[in-house]
């Protein structure tokens, strides 16, 4: 699939037009949705398609909460943090 535009691109126009307070609403219940599978796993009415479309839903706005916090500075700790989870799977 081709996208005109970036995630990026997409996100900030998302956040210019809803403005952020909505964004966060949208993203609190898009990651809600997605916690609620777990729950849905457990008595077997989960499938794969339900689990791809959650995290999509999730990475989209979790994408827009790092623009409206800082992406720069959310990319630099993602980074520190890779690196810990880094040393500590390569740990015996």
């Amino acid at each position: 699939m081709n996208l005109p535009e970036s995630l990026d691109a997409i996100c900030l126009k998302a956040i210019r037009k809803y403005g952020i307070p909505s964004q966060e609403a949208v993203a609190l219940g898009e990651l809600g949705e997605l916690i609620a599978l777990f729950g849905k796993r457990a008595q077997g009415r989960d499938n794969s398609d339900m689990w791809v479309d959650e995290i999509v839903d999730g990475l989209i706005m979790l994408t827009q909460l790092a623009h409206i916090h800082g992406k720069e500075r959310v990319e630099a700790r993602m980074r520190v943090k890779l690196v810990k989870l880094a040393g500590m799977i390569d740990k015996p």
